[in-house]
């Protein structure tokens, strides 16, 4: 082993600033590695000049543009790489090849702990020395003192797959701080997600347990997943034997340690005691083989060296998948597409479809192809036949048919059947889209991402409506402008805009309507002009100054902000004068006070001119019009009397305003606003004195009058801001969206969406998890039964439930679609299953014309607490359930059961229609097996009698 001197001169001086000021900062919450998984901003840490001298000193590394953010080297003769692709997740990662008188380091400077646990992941061939760049520190943390040590874990690595690992650092007996530290001694090794978390009595018995296994055969650590095999289930025997030893001798262990000790055995269970396991990650199994160690010596009993292990590798997943795609059935005929020329429609609206067919038999094929639409639970509506269609041995034959959508809003299915002259139905199949000129009502929001296994093509996501994230000049105020090219002033995208007009104009043909982006700030050259001239329009802070955004505040910087618009090639035949030649840099914002009715006015204007020169169709506001505390351009409190109704009264009268000019010409023009419950109303904004949310009706704010005024009108979506689901519990997740249900959609009749939320998976390959197939179908699951809209790119795992979405919308997200109180639902509804589910407070009702349809929603509960998109095993079929209701007066008309397909199934929605028991007023039916999530759909009519 070998410790590290602390020294100033052994860090960047560029990362030196960043680490005084952590200093002072130790207040911060959490506890992790700056740009720990290396995909973050480059450039910005090391200078050319650095990296110049770092190669004088035999150094092969990238240039200074190509370092990843807070990540720096040290010493001589390293060759050091940073791949943008191969990372845990596919993106970056650190690649380290051998060097016994160099290493890379990143950024942590906390103040140490009793205990941190050093975590990175890590595969390749060779030897790899990991630990802390240490620096001591004086007691009141504000000086480094020479003498910091801590020593390094030293690992021998041998896999091809990412391998976690884990080392306990002990604080010495003075103050300490550092950073990770990695040197490669022999051969080349790929680190990724780097982590010093915090630690406790129990985590620090069982990985320095772990430590003293690690090269000795005892764990797995060549694989990340292994088959659940003979070996695992012997390992698992004595697992469970321990947990007996530590529970009958719990009265002996430490209080300290403890309740740690359960929680740790509790947080395992699920990944090594679900009920028919086939894989187990390799994470999990080590954990296991190390508790079982840690255990019996706390309970007293012996423990032996460490028993080699022989795992069995997991076998390749076989064929690819390719979503949406319909390969020829060998020696049939097969319907391998059927494409509408949009992906929503208005209602009333002409299309044609286009079906593909393909003949693989040995014969030429004569018959009849049809078409129907199918509208509602199975109304069928025929659209197109023609007889006498003949297609020969290996012919491919389009065709296309013509018709209007109807007047239903909401999902239908177009089916395409071909049948011989001999009356044999050789084949059909369905696709989906979606009517309605209120198109929040049907959004799906899927970014086109093209992958390995899919091309860049909304027919495959479904996705019926775009958005333009911070792509426009300013945040606020922004206007008609001529630059080509520009750069947008919050987030620095360079935007070319004869491009997004074409890009536009083509999601339109397609039914595909855009939304833009604006908040309640000023930025950028064309916001700041506008601040220029209308300095009233302004918030200030107590000092006079405009205020800085509580979210995005930043000073702005003039002389880029004096630089022309345009970035394009028109940019060099104007005339400027060298020193204003600049590019803008984003997060300049100033505030607009939302108080003044003049101020609201104008910014409401111009988003309104904006949208119709361009052809947006609707607009997205970052938070929403509220009223922000401050002052006004005469120094005075923007609120003068600080009170409650005050701003309640405010913030509903601008989004009375909103309303009023956006929809005037069209009631169908989309708004939607950042309005999440847990953003809104929660700890986040009370914590920031955040104002502009008031009157949302919730617990502490007892008014709801600028929820209600924004929310009454056609077409408004409010977005739950979550960035990924990751790592989130379940039973949190049902819980938030229902709340969310309840209170924006039941009560206000909005529409809902959570995200922007990043797929958390491989986005090429599938492996093991089938892009992380388990976990996504549980949470979209969710996501329908609480009426939820997702937005988040692309992966194959999502489409199950965004083709059901797409589909059977009409029963999800239409305004009569009720939700009824539990204690209704406890009185009527019986659910008799082998486990228990979710679905008591899933349950929905829509009148009818004959009587009322009630939806139930059985949704399967996942085998993780979390969501965990590394968990490969699908659930077995569900099968034998039954529900049963109580409906007196009433005569069960029809009964389906709808539900999205199973990754090994046709990918078309499933859908059965069930027979029915009948005993007195009660009515019993027998669902069909599923995996995740059935739909249920009782249609009753009203008796004669009742009806009386």
């Amino acid at each position: 082993m070998m410790c590290f001197p602390a020294s100033l001169r052994h860090w960047p001086v560029a990362v030196l600033g960043c680490f005084h000021l952590a200093l002072s900062t130790t207040t911060l919450p959490g506890v992790e590695v700056r740009n720990s998984s290396f995909q973050e901003a480059r450039g910005t840490t090391l200078t050319a000049k650095m990296v110049a001298e770092m190669r004088k000193q035999g150094w092969k590394c990238p240039d200074a543009k190509d370092w990843p953010h807070s990540w720096g080297g040290q010493g001589s003769r390293v060759t050091v790489e940073f791949p943008r692709m191969g990372g845990r997740r596919n993106d970056g990662f650190c690649r380290l090849s051998a060097s016994n008188s160099g290493y890379v380091n990143g950024y942590w400077g906390k103040p140490f702990k009793p205990s941190q646990i050093l975590t990175f992941w890590a595969k390749g061939k060779g030897t790899l020395r990991a630990g802390l760049l240490a620096y001591k520190l004086s007691d009141d943390h504000k000086q480094i003192l020479p003498g910091g040590r801590m020593a390094p874990l030293e690992v021998e690595i041998n896999s091809k797959e990412w391998v976690r690992y884990r080392y306990l650092m002990r604080k010495p007996d003075y103050e300490l701080t550092g950073h990770p530290l990695f040197q490669t001694l022999k051969g080349t090794v790929d680190f990724d997600d780097v982590d010093i978390l915090d630690s406790d009595p129990a985590l620090d018995v069982i990985v320095a347990e772990e430590n003293r296994l690690y090269g000795k055969n005892a764990l797995v650590e060549s694989l990340k997943r292994v088959v659940s095999d003979e070996t695992f289930a012997d390992r698992l025997q004595h697992y469970r034997a321990a947990v007996r030893a530590f529970g009958s001798a719990e009265s002996r262990v430490s209080a300290h340690l403890l309740e740690p000790i359960r929680e740790y055995i509790a947080s395992l269970r699920p990944y090594v005691e679900s009920k028919g396991l086939k894989t187990v990650q390799a994470t999990h199994y080590n954990e296991m083989i190390v508790q079982t160690r840690v255990l019996n010596r706390l309970a007293g009993k012996s423990v032996g060296s460490a028993i080699a292990l022989k795992t069995t590798r997991l076998k390749e997943s076989g064929e690819p998948y390719f979503p949406g795609k319909r390969d020829p059935r060998p020696s049939q005929l097969t319907i391998t597409d059927v494409r509408s020329n949009k992906l929503r429609y208005n209602e009333y609206e002409p299309a044609n479809t286009i079906a593909t067919l393909v003949n693989h038999t040995a014969n030429t094929v004569t018959g009849v192809v049809r078409a129907k639409m199918i509208v509602d639970l199975g109304a069928v509506r025929p659209l197109a036949e023609e007889k006498s269609f003949t297609i020969k041995s290996g012919e491919t034959r389009k065709w296309m048919f013509t018709y209007n959508v109807g007047p239903e809003t909401y999902g239908r299915a177009v089916e395409v059947e071909f049948v011989d002259d001999q009356g044999k139905r050789l084949d059909r199949w369905q696709e989906y889209y979606a009517v309605a000129r209120e198109f929040f009502r049907v959004h799906q929001h899927s970014y086109q991402v093209k992958g390995k296994y899919w091309d860049e093509d909304p027919h495959i996501f479904y996705f019926n409506q775009t958005h333009y994230f911070a792509h426009e000049p300013t945040g606020l105020g922004v206007e008609p402008f001529e630059a080509e090219v520009y750069i947008t002033g919050q987030t620095g995208y360079r935007i070319n805009q004869k491009f997004r007009k074409a890009q536009m104009a083509f999601n339109k043909t397609q039914g595909i309507l855009s939304t833009f982006y604006v908040i309640g700030a000023f930025d950028g050259q064309m916001g700041y002009e506008q601040a220029r001239q209308h300095p009233e329009f302004l918030l200030y802070d107590p000092n006079g100054q405009p205020a800085v955004d509580t979210l995005y505040g930043g000073y702005p910087n003039p002389m880029e902000l004096a630089s022309p618009l345009e970035v394009g090639p028109k940019r060099k035949a104007m005339k400027i004068k060298p020193y204003l030649d600049r590019e803008i840099h984003p997060w300049q914002h100033v505030n607009m006070n939302m108080a003044r009715k003049d101020a609201v006015l104008y910014a409401i204007n111009r988003i309104k001119a904006y949208a119709k020169s361009w052809g947006f169709g609707g607009v997205y506001w970052d938070g929403c019009l509220g009223v922000w505390a401050g002052f006004d351009f005469e120094g005075k409190r923007n609120v003068p009397s600080g009170k409650y109704d005050d701003y309640v009264d405010l913030n509903a009268r601008n989004h009375r305003l909103w309303n009023q000019i956006l929809k005037a010409d069209d009631p169908y023009f989309g708004t939607w606003m950042n309005w999440g419950l847990e953003g809104a109303t929660g700890d986040f904004a009370k914590r920031h004195g955040i104002t502009i949310w008031r009157g949302t009706g919730v617990e502490g704010d007892p008014r709801d009058d600028n929820l209600r005024v924004a929310t009454d009108a056609k077409n408004v979506m409010l977005l739950d801001e979550h960035q990924g689901f990751s790592g989130d519990e379940y039973r949190k997740l049902l819980r938030d969206r229902l709340r969310s249900r309840d209170h924006n959609v039941q009560k206000y009749g909005a529409s809902h969406i959570i995200g922007y939320a990043n797929a958390g998976v491989d986005l090429q390959e599938p492996g093991a998890t089938k892009w992380g197939w388990p976990a996504w179908n549980h949470v979209m699951s969710l996501l329908i039964a609480t009426q939820s809209h997702l937005a988040s790119s692309f992966v194959p795992s999502h489409r199950p439930g965004m083709q059901f979405m797409t589909r059977y919308s009409r029963f999800i997200w239409a305004r009569d679609i009720r939700a009824v109180p539990p204690q209704i639902v406890e009185q009527d509804v019986q659910v008799n299953s082998g486990e228990e589910l979710w679905w008591k407070r899933l349950v929905y009702e829509r009148k009818t014309t004959s009587g009322r349809d009630v939806i139930i929603h059985l949704v399967r509960i996942p085998p993780t607490p979390q969501v965990d998109y590394a968990w490969a095993d699908e659930p077995s079929l569900l099968k034998g359930v039954e529900v049963t209701m109580k409906a007196p007066g009433e005569r069960l008309s029809t009964a389906q059961a709808c539900r999205a397909y199973h990754y090994e199934e046709p990918q078309q929605v499933v859908q059965r229609e069930l027979e029915s028991k009948t005993s007195g007023s009660d009515v019993t039916v027998s669902v069909p097996p599923f995996r995740y999530h059935t739909m249920l759909v009782l249609r009753f009519t009203v008796s004669a009698d009742k009806k009386r």
